[in-house]
Parts: structure tokens; sequence; C-alpha cells
């Protein structure tokens, strides 16, 4: 299971392992769809399709909202979604993008989805539009015709690699993994150069001997790949985690990353290997930073709760109709409610 990670080293970073256990071929994304009520964990789309109108709202209020973006609606325009899954998110937005033909006849559908089984679900949902529709398991492979885009994810940041790291004597240290019969165990070392300059560039703060994710390389890979695709783009994230100024965005000491099986939480990273979610908590001012490097600007952040309660369509009569339904309702509190989602995920945009 793991003797090819260490063919030529005795030890691998953390992140070596993740990347394996989630998209090697045999990796718990690579397998196929396990997001679902009877699978490991579920998302807002799957959870109730007035997510997917309020996100598809949303883009259509970015087309028209300031003069600047006369521009961005000249045209064909680049509609993205990063980590698409089995396309449920696109298809109920383009089926309400649909109802606008002036926006509709300008989109360029773009799905960027690793796992290649998965490919031919996003084809099936998205049949009816496959004259417009590109899906690729590489951001790097686009050939886009227009330099804009409109690019939004959800879940995805909180799905890339990353390195668990700690600072002991104003020293940043790293997670790193051997090998010993038939079973990895962790080692605590010096951070190589390259990751400790990276640390020193990004201006947090940082307590001593508490674990924190450092997705950065990973981070930093897509911002710059989406700079370098396109020259004007609107970006829409939503995830889950917070605001921190420091590196730890959370009190426990072991960090935020844990694991996801059959709707239960553990740190057993190396048990349920490939059949398990492996994430982390993000930290919004970290990819904030980020994407301020690459060049992007912060246009907006809030929580779900606020974000939704806020959007056009959810106060639309046509939705407060649909969720007088009792099943609908509960999937839309579901989706708000403090206590459930509506705190735990955040919306964050971007203007490049």
């Amino acid at each position: 299971m793991f003797s090819d990670l260490f063919r030529n080293q005795k030890k691998i970073p953390f992140s070596t392992f993740v990347n394996h256990a989630l998209y090697s071929p045999n990796g718990y994304y690579s397998r196929g769809s396990r997001i679902s009520k009877s699978g490991d964990f579920i998302t807002s789309p799957i959870i109730s399709k007035i997510y997917s109108q309020a996100v598809a709202s949303s883009l259509i209020d970015e087309f028209y909202s300031s003069s600047d973006n006369k521009i961005l609606i000249e045209g064909k325009i680049n509609l993205v979604e990063l980590g698409s899954n089995d396309g449920t998110l696109m298809m109920h937005m383009v089926d309400y993008f649909s109802k606008r033909p002036e926006i509709y006849n300008k989109l360029n559908i773009i799905m960027v989805e690793k796992s290649l089984k998965l490919h031919r679900k996003i084809l099936k949902n998205l049949h009816s539009h496959r004259d417009k529709l590109l899906v690729t398991d590489c951001l790097s492979k686009i050939s886009a015709v227009s330099e804009k885009a409109i690019i939004f994810c959800n879940e995805f940041f909180d799905a890339l690699s990353f390195e668990r790291c700690l600072v002991k004597n104003k020293k940043l240290y790293q997670v790193n993994l051997k090998l010993e019969n038939n079973r990895l165990t962790e080692s605590i070392d010096l951070a190589p150069p390259k990751l400790a300059q990276k640390f020193q560039t990004y201006n947090l703060k940082c307590k001593e001997d508490a674990f924190f994710e450092f997705p950065i390389i990973e981070y930093e890979l897509y911002f710059e790949l989406l700079a370098k695709k396109f020259k004007k783009i609107f970006f829409l994230i939503n995830d889950y985690g917070d605001r921190s100024d420091f590196f730890q965005n959370s009190q426990d000491p072991f960090g935020t990353s844990r694991c996801f099986y059959q709707h239960k939480v553990t740190r057993n990273f190396y048990e349920n290997v490939f059949y398990q979610d492996i994430t982390y908590d993000v930290n919004f001012n970290l990819l904030s930073l980020v994407a301020e490097k690459f060049g992007f600007k912060e246009v907006g952040f809030s929580s779900q709760t606020k974000w939704m309660l806020n959007n056009r369509v959810v106060n639309s009569p046509a939705i407060k109709k649909f969720i007088e339904d009792q099943p609908a309702r509960a999937g839309f509190s579901k989706l708000i409610h403090p206590n459930s989602m509506g705190e735990r995920f955040k919306f964050i945009s971007f203007k490049l």
C-alpha cells in the first residue's frame, strides 16, 4: 500500500501521504464520490438546490454590479468550477442561468475534477449543456477561448494536500512519515529551507508547540495558474474555517486536521486509508495573503448564514414558497442555522 512512496527515500512529508491517500489511482476521491447521506459526509449542493441557485444568483449580480464589469460581460466568458465532484452544483447553476439567455449564451462551462471516474457523472448531469462543456482533470490543461472568467468552488481548498507543522524555539518543523514493519509512524523534523522560507513570507503570528496546517504549496499553485490563464477574474469560494492572524486558527494544540469516515470524525489518519477523507479548516487570512501575492484583491467575506440570508434569490417569493414544504425547509435551515453549517462555512471573494 505504501512501499512505492518510500522507494527512494526513508521519509516522506505528510502532504505526500495526503495526496496519495486522496488522489492516487486507489485514492479516496479517485474511487468515486462518497459525498452523500449514506456516505462519509454531505455538502451544501446536495442538501438543498437553493444553495446552487443562490450561488448562480450572486454571480449574475456580479455581472451587473458595477461599471468595471461592463468589460466582463462583453463577448464570451468562462464559467469555471474547481473540484466539481459529480457536477450537481454546476448542473443546478446552469439550469438557473439558462433562464437568462443574454448571460447563458455567453458562457463556456469548464469543470475541473481530478477524479476521472466522476467525469462520466458530470457529463450525464450536464448533458443538456454539452455543447458548452469542457471537463478536465487539471487546470493547467485548459485552453480558454476567453481571458475572462467567473470561477467558483465549494469545499475545494480544504481538500488540497497540506503539511502539518509546528514551531519550536522559533524554528519551523514538519511532520514526516516513516514506514516501519509496514506501518506508518510520524517523526517531527526541521522543515526544508524552501518551506521555511515560505513560512517567513506570510506575515502571520505563530504559537510555539502547537500544530497547524500549511497548504501553501497548493494554494500558490492554483492562484498562480489562474492568474496566468485569465486576465480578468471574479472568484467566489465557499469553505469551512475561520479568519485568524495566527497560522493556528484553532485552540486545539493538535490543529484542525481530521478524517471523515461514515459521518464520524477521527484523527486516525493511517487507518481506513483510501476509504476516508482527510481535511482541515481553512485559514481565510492565509488564503487571502496568497491571493494578494498573485494580484488578486479580496472584495467580500461573510459567514454562510449572512451570505445566504442577504442573497437576492433566497428572498424571492418562489423560494419562500418552496421552503413551505417541510423537507425543503429542513434542508435550508441546515444551510443557514448558526449551530449547523451557517457559521462554520464562509464565503470569500476575489477580483483580478
